[in-house]
């Protein structure tokens, strides 16, 4: 489910958001995002993290058999 993104003004100090760019810079990260996380954690709002998708594997047997056509009419 995504959220509708809604476009503000907050009025910061100059050091504070130069401190907070080059934070977003060495996280890999941006502004936008190291505020919207700063926001999340004072507000205690979890987010759910992904669930790792699993595929399902299924033993078929010996992959050395050589497979007879006589096989296939066995009852």
């Amino acid at each position: 489910m995504q959220t509708q993104m809604v476009r503000t003004t907050v009025y910061l100090p100059a050091d504070l958001v130069a401190l907070a760019r080059m934070s977003a810079l060495n996280r890999g990260s941006t502004l936008t995002g190291l505020m919207q996380n700063g926001l999340k954690k004072e507000l205690n709002i979890k987010t759910k993290p992904k669930k790792e998708f699993v595929l399902k594997t299924y033993k078929l047997g010996n992959p050395n058999y050589r497979f007879k056509r006589a096989d296939a009419y066995e009852l």
